[in-house]
């Protein structure tokens, strides 16, 4: 290091230390503020982007006095640094730092945990043969798998299972009926120093029972010649939807091929389910309706620790593609819904949402991409690597005094909206951040100035809309259209506030249908409904616009979904007045309308059972074909048959204080989020479920190469 930037480092450590002592400092104006990813056990890369060019570091330690400073590699205004030598398992602090034009700019104080740094373990330097590794990393290049869990069918060369794993982040299952076959291989992979972090030998007595269960690899390797399992018990092992077999000849590729997606399988794309908030997917969980009918089918990462806490109702886990999203404090990551196997996380200190019942979230994701509001603008994440692509900006906002509020991806189209960057709910800590109240603080409906749309492809701006203000938990699109409730009265816009508790919200109220691919008005309909004073819900599905309003019981309206004209209405009692009995999220299935504890019809809002499984605790309910989903006696996680109307649940499982079970992708995916409750002896891990019928069922595979 030469001495004019060792000097400018010392100096920027500092600085770092204490910003008080130097009065050239300013509040930095970052253009895309930090996240981090762990490289490696004892690395990880801090990536932000300044408003104009100029230097970088960043400054870290195990104290908020920091100490290390690491100066970064900066390309136009991005800025990129790598920190080395971390130690598992402590919580670190670090702030980052421009220098444009002489002035430096300094970032608030940020922490990461290495407790959740879910790296694979390195292997230790490659002592084989060219010829070894380039058969690696072809078979890696073919199958396009890289990271998750390869099991191989038979014992096989040392030297290519270490240069399979030194080639990927694939953890190895080796599966041998021979003991001397066993033998030799352990005492070989123990020499080079992976065994039991990256290869592992199963010894069995027979192929004809395996101890895996299905749907777990995502590579199997096979001797094409004499493979120890058919090729249907093969596709059973598969992942689906992405799950490779690979079969080998004398070492070489001989054919590749692929599992298919299960059928009758949903997706949760957004918060409660869909763009249009049913709070259900389509999933049909293999025909389960109840606990008895699902297995386990892996319990594992994140735990306790990745969330905030079980309390402030985050957002709800997403999932598409057979890709597991799981939001934490200030953190995210992609997890395979099939075997769990933690793809990729990202420490993301500005990405943080609660009291979500009175707002809308901040995530949504389609088989490619992962989609997220950070502050005033969203990230477009590749849902396969976590690569950030691009970001969008919100319209019109040069000193960024509003936040990308509402999110949403339908079509070719990104929606979001204009919200005052002090009006989303981020704190959680506190008695009063159970969001459990019934009027005053915590109940204010978000609000947006506007909405808007971009052409993901092209990158530009579609259409912006902007007239009154609208409540967040309205926003919904469904059939081309965004749907929304706004209050045009002058009062309320002319107030500053956009957590809104005032009555003069619930006195204009207009109704609005906007043209998704456009944003010109399809129609505008003022409506009268009961004001919304702890909750306010839309819904939007062919049938119709439902909207849900609590006061001091349940409001229900249907409007037609191409006029805005009033269909239906009716009112009933909550089922309790605390513990989100008074503001639950109404799941539509099967042409029904479920809000705890009656079921009514769609099409006349007549009820037609009073008989929905009974709630315990702080959870909403969510939907799959057959069954309801939510948190039931003594708050445990249980399931309600809509036919049979019998409830079924399992011991010891708690989810979180809003929504954090999702059926998707053919499980029932339970990531995480009761940790830090008090009123029980729960499992704080992560956890999927699978239908019986998959085990044992008859899968083919399809060819993909030769």
């Amino acid at each position: 290091m030469n001495h004019t930037l060792f000097a400018a480092l010392a100096v920027l450590a500092c600085c770092l230390v204490d910003s008080r002592s130097d009065s050239r400092l300013v509040t930095p104006v970052m253009a895309i503020p930090p996240m981090l990813r762990f490289d490696s056990t004892s690395s990880a890369t801090v990536v932000w982007e300044s408003t104009a060019e100029g230097s970088g570091a960043v400054a870290h330690g195990l104290t908020p006095k920091l100490g290390t400073v690491v100066q970064a590699q900066t390309s136009g205004t991005t800025h990129t640094a790598q920190l080395t030598y971390l130690e598992p398992g402590r919580t670190y602090h670090y702030k980052v730092g421009t220098t444009i034009n002489g002035k430096r700019s300094l970032s608030p104080l940020y922490e990461f945990s290495t407790a959740l740094n879910f790296s694979v373990p390195a292997t230790p330097s490659l002592t084989v043969n060219d010829d070894v590794i380039a058969r690696a990393r072809l078979v890696l290049e073919k199958t396009n798998v890289r990271e998750g869990y390869a099991v191989v069918l038979g014992a096989g060369d040392p030297d290519f299972l270490l240069a399979l794993v030194d080639q990927s982040d694939l953890i190895v299952y080796v599966i041998e009926s021979e003991p001397a076959k066993v033998a030799a291989l352990r005492e070989a992979l123990q020499s080079r120093k992976v065994y039991g972090s990256r290869v592992s030998i199963l010894e069995v007595p027979s192929f004809e029972r395996l101890p895996i269960t299905s749907c777990f690899a995502n590579l199997i390797l096979a001797d094409a010649s004499k493979s120890r399992l058919s090729d249907t018990k093969i596709g059973e092992l598969l992942v689906p939807g992405s799950g490779k077999v690979c079969y080998l000849s004398e070492g070489r590729i001989a054919s590749v091929r692929e599992r298919p997606k299960l059928s009758g399988i949903g997706e949760w794309t957004h918060q409660y389910g869909d763009a249009g908030n049913t709070a259900s997917s389509g999933e049909t969980l293999g025909g389960a309706n109840s606990t008895d009918d699902l297995v386990v089918q892996w319990v594992g990462r994140p735990g306790g620790d990745f969330g905030i806490d079980r309390n402030p109702r985050m957002p709800a886990p997403i999932a598409s593609n057979g890709r597991l999203f799981h939001q934490g404090l200030n953190r995210v990551a992609a997890i395979d819904t099939y075997n769990g196997s933690v793809l990729w996380s990202l420490e993301i200190p500005d990405f943080r949402r609660v009291n979500i019942p009175r707002d809308c979230s901040n995530w949504c994701v389609n088989a490619e991409n992962l989609f997220i509001a950070v502050k005033d603008r969203a990230w477009i994440l590749e849902a396969a690597t976590g690569n950030r692509l691009t970001t969008f900006g919100v319209p019109s906002n040069p000193n960024k005094t509003h936040s990308w509020g509402y999110i949403a991806q339908a079509g070719d189209r990104l929606f979001g909206s204009r919200v005052n960057s002090k009006a989303a709910y981020t704190n959680y800590w506190g008695g009063d951040k159970w969001y459990d109240a019934k009027e005053g603080e915590g109940t204010g409906k978000v609000c947006s100035d506007g909405v808007f749309a971009y052409d993901i492809d092209s990158q530009k701006l579609a259409w912006t809309y902007e007239k009154g203000l609208i409540l967040n938990p309205t926003i919904s699109i469904s059939d081309g259209k965004m749907y929304f409730v706004e209050t045009r009265h002058p009062e309320v816009l002319a107030a500053s506030a956009r957590q809104l508790t005032a009555k003069e919200l619930w006195l204009d109220l207009h109704l609005v249908a906007l043209d998704a691919a456009t944003g010109e008005i399809a129609f505008e309909k003022q409506i009268s409904t009961e004001a919304g004073v702890i909750s306010y819900f839309m819904q939007v599905v062919p049938e119709g616009i439902i909207v849900v309003a609590s006061n001091t019981k349940y409001h229900l309206y249907s409007f037609h979904p191409q006029t805005g004209e009033q269909q239906w209405t009716n009112s009933k009692p909550w089922p309790d007045d605390h513990h989100s009995g008074h503001f639950q999220h109404p799941v539509i299935v099967n042409d029904r309308i479920y809000l705890q504890p009656n079921g009514y019809s769609l099409k006349t809002g007549e009820v037609l059972t009073s008989k929905v499984g009974e709630r315990s605790g702080c959870h909403t309910y969510v939907g799959a074909k057959d069954c309801l989903i939510y948190r039931g006696e003594n708050r445990q996680i249980a399931m309600w048959d809509q036919k049979e109307e019998t409830v079924t649940s399992w011991t010891r499982l708690r989810p979180s204080c809003w929504l954090s079970i999702v059926p998707s992708n053919g499980m029932l995916l339970v990531p995480e989020g009761g940790g830090g409750c008090s009123c029980g002896g729960w499992m704080e891990t992560s956890l999927v479920f699978a239908p019986r019928t998959l085990l044992g069922y008859a899968h083919s595979v399809k060819g993909v190469s030769k």
